[in-house]
């Protein structure tokens, strides 16, 4: 089984103002793909000690109850950016989303 990637990877983070975007309704945004942006480094990573079909599940949760949570403990924007940060995450809506499982078969 895939782990996340530690919390204080530097591929993680650090959370900034421009990483949060407004959707409108119906409208998608992959963030793991465009300029500056990386794949999720515990799929990219991920090397089966055996062979076999594995199961990928993901979830997001955004129901921490302090916009400071959301931030790590490293390469923290300042000042005004860090207010606007954290303006910015605390409008986020609350809720948790699980994606239906996808299984790849590795050999």
């Amino acid at each position: 089984m895939a782990s996340p990637a530690p919390a204080e990877d530097p591929l993680v983070g650090p959370l900034g103002p421009a990483d949060l975007r407004r959707l409108a309704p119906g409208e998608s945004w992959d963030p793991a793909s465009g300029p500056g942006c990386l794949p999720l480094m515990t799929f990219a990573h991920f090397a089966p000690r055996r062979p076999g079909r594995f199961r990928y599940a993901l979830t997001l949760d955004t129901e921490a109850a302090r916009p400071q949570d959301w931030l790590g403990g490293f390469g923290l924007p300042a000042g005004t950016e860090l207010d606007e940060l954290l303006a910015l995450v605390a409008r986020v809506p609350r809720t948790t989303v699980v994606a239906d499982p996808v299984e790849v078969d590795f050999r």
